[in-house]
């Protein structure tokens, strides 16, 4: 009786594991031509003048750690860091008609210790979208947030906040001060974080469903349910006694990968 309960408990596990693989593949072919065919459709709609932009940009004098707030509904953000006291804003709004480009504006609020950027849509009716692309000095904060669409950031030095429903994250930090704090969380897309080697921080990140990879062998990883799982711990390889950072890393649907700059 017990072998046959051995069997029938194997081969149940054997085929939840295959259908988890199936949907996971599934998944991954579907989000792989979706991107595809959304780059083929922008790409042929600009070719024949089918879709329209209206870009804005602009220069702010700021002190060296300004903080940084975007508050996205569609569209991109993306950051880089400069070795300047200016944060340089370029926001397209992109749309089908020149009409539907009037659907939607960028509401600012700016001043040398703060960069205020929220998406509006007057009439709830919005038919165009807009993506974001900043250059910021090395010391600012950074609270980045869109519901559909992905976050890039490159260079980042200090604290860090992005956030996004449906949508990548994927930021690479030359240098992560003591103290500080990344935060990155999406509802339905991947997280990759890329940081130094000489790192002190404490670690934790999870997937409901995806996978998870740490260049660090410090982190303890578990899986749960077959499909996702966690890691957590220290990391510190910096001699000296530097107050750590904090790492936090969180999806729900989606794999998550902390890498190590070269």
């Amino acid at each position: 009786m017990n072998i046959f309960l051995k069997i029938g408990l194997g081969l149940i596990m054997f085929f939840i594991t295959a259908i988890i693989g199936i949907v996971l593949f599934i998944q991954n072919i579907s989000c792989t031509m979706r991107k595809s065919c959304n780059s083929f459709c922008y790409s042929v709609a600009s070719t024949f003048g089918y879709v329209k932009e209206k870009t804005n940009s602009s220069t702010v004098q700021t002190t060296h750690n300004p903080t940084i707030n975007i508050d996205n509904t569609v569209g991109s953000i993306t950051i880089t860091t400069h070795n300047h006291n200016t944060c340089i804003i370029k926001s397209t709004i992109v749309g089908p008609t020149d009409e539907s480009l009037k659907t939607v504006y960028v509401k600012k609020e700016c001043n040398s210790e703060s960069i205020n950027l929220k998406t509006v849509y007057p009439s709830n009716n919005g038919k165009a979208y807009v993506n974001y692309e900043l250059t910021v000095p090395y010391g600012s904060k950074l609270n980045l947030y869109t519901t559909t669409g992905s976050i890039e950031g490159t260079n980042i030095q200090d604290s860090i906040k992005a956030s996004t429903t449906t949508g990548s994250i994927n930021i690479n930090c030359t240098r992560i001060l003591p103290k500080s704090h990344i935060n990155l969380e999406a509802t339905t897309g991947s997280i990759t974080l890329t940081v130094p080697p000489l790192l002190n921080a404490n670690v934790k990140a999870g997937t409901t469903i995806g996978s998870l990879h740490s260049d660090f062998k410090q982190l303890t990883k578990e899986t749960e349910f077959l499909m996702g799982g966690t890691m957590h711990g220290s990391i510190k390889t910096i001699e000296n006694s530097v107050p750590p950072a904090t790492i936090t890393i969180e999806t729900t649907t989606g794999s998550v990968s902390l890498l190590k700059n070269p």
